[in-house]
């Protein structure tokens, strides 16, 4: 039996479209995302090793990198060691009137706060 070819974005369109549940899931998903990406980008923007920052954050090197390549969902725990390791804290604010279901992410290290 041959593949079918199929376009994965007009797969998750349409599921996203018939499935309220899947839509929901998709987008929390791709919120984790963003905010692991942005802080993997601060971590290298910043000249930090993977070695380092898993010494900083009392992790191994190997969690580290399955944070950062979103082969895992961390736990809110690991999360902040993560971003202790580097100097960083989260920030919870209040979504801006008609702001659509997008994450605001910003990384605030001690440094910039001093």
């Amino acid at each position: 039996m041959p593949f079918k070819k199929v376009n994965i974005k007009e797969e998750i369109a349409q599921l996203k479209k018939d499935d309220l549940e899947f839509k929901d899931a998709y987008e929390l998903l791709q919120k984790e995302k963003l905010l692991l990406n942005k802080a993997t980008r601060y971590r290298k923007k910043v000249d930090i090793t993977q070695p380092q920052l898993a010494d900083k954050s009392r992790m191994t090197q190997q969690a580290v990198s399955r944070i950062e390549r979103n082969e895992v969902s961390p736990t809110l725990k690991s999360f902040i060691r993560y971003l202790d390791g580097m100097g960083l804290e989260l920030d919870i604010r209040k979504k801006k009137v008609g702001a659509k279901n997008h994450i605001n992410v910003s990384a605030r290290s001690e440094e910039r706060r001093l």
